[in-house]
């Protein structure tokens, strides 16, 4: 047993060299990707200066694709072929998505007033698009077989209770 851990521990070192050295190559060698990752990386910067931040957001995306592959696996199991219209969707979800998230972290360092919102808008959106997502995997489990009704019920739940507290927050008038 130990013999066959250390093959795949020295397959695995040998696997993660050879892709540090292609992108080693890749970003010596081109320099679009270079540009490329300069302004991915200042705009993810700016958008989201915490570090918490762009975990979350890293987070956010990693669901999306995740739901992404769930639902693949779930029309393969299920035998239904996929559209490129799912696709499209797909595609449109991530569209808009993105969108909300930079209209969150941009438009209270632009707005007067505010700017005391700019954690929480973002952190909103981005807890909303998490359940949303988590919502959707599960109803991708249970299309393949793993039965979870008792997760999907439980995060309605909380999506029904957040959007309860949000809309009862927003009503509230401020008093001056």
């Amino acid at each position: 047993m130990a013999a066959i851990a250390r093959t795949f521990r020295r397959i695995e070192v040998r696997e993660a060299t050879q892709l540090v050295d292609a992108f080693t190559k890749l970003f010596a060698d081109v320099w679009g990707a270079k540009v490329l990752a300069a302004v991915f990386g200042a705009i993810v910067g700016y958008l989201f200066p915490e570090e918490s931040m762009r975990v979350a957001a890293l987070a956010t995306f990693g669901m999306i694709v995740l739901d992404m592959i769930t639902g693949i696996a779930a029309s393969a199991v299920s035998g239904h072929a996929i559209s490129s219209a799912k696709f499209s969707r797909t595609l449109t979800k991530m569209l808009a998505f993105g969108s909300l998230i930079i209209v969150a972290a941009v438009v209270p360092k632009h707005v007067i007033g505010a700017g005391i919102a700019a954690g929480i808008s973002v952190n909103l959106v981005l807890s909303v698009i998490l359940l949303n997502e988590s919502i959707s995997i599960a109803e991708n489990a249970e299309k393949m077989g793993y039965g979870f009704p008792w997760m999907r019920k439980w995060l309605k739940e909380r999506v029904r209770i957040t959007a309860a507290s949000v809309s009862s927050d927003a009503q509230e008038e401020p008093k001056s």
